[in-house]
């Protein structure tokens, strides 16, 4: 955000990325680390930080993310910290 004395000018910000299951996704943090995953990591099967994804049905998930069933797109800052906290294993499965 770029602000003078007589306007403002928004610079950027961040992709949006699916929310898979709509308001749950901020109750499950790894449904926001699929849905970071699908978007920009291709072969995030590989990696360890994706464990909790991987012990979930993802694959309905992300079939649910590809057509846009109930994966409302989301820009939020929030999101991205729940995906991150998911992949470092600080996240519960759930949150209340």
């Amino acid at each position: 955000l770029r602000v003078n004395y007589r306007e403002c000018e928004h610079l950027g910000g961040l992709p949006a990325v699916a929310l898979p299951g709509g308001d749950l996704a901020a109750k499950q943090p790894w449904r926001n680390l699929l849905a970071q995953c699908l978007r920009f990591v291709p072969e995030w099967q590989n990696y360890p930080e994706t464990a909790s994804v991987q012990q979930q049905n993802w694959s309905v998930l992300a079939r649910a993310i590809e057509r846009g069933i109930n994966a409302p797109l989301a820009s939020s800052c929030g999101r991205l910290f729940d995906a991150v906290a998911a992949a470092l294993g600080c996240a519960p499965a759930t949150l209340s």
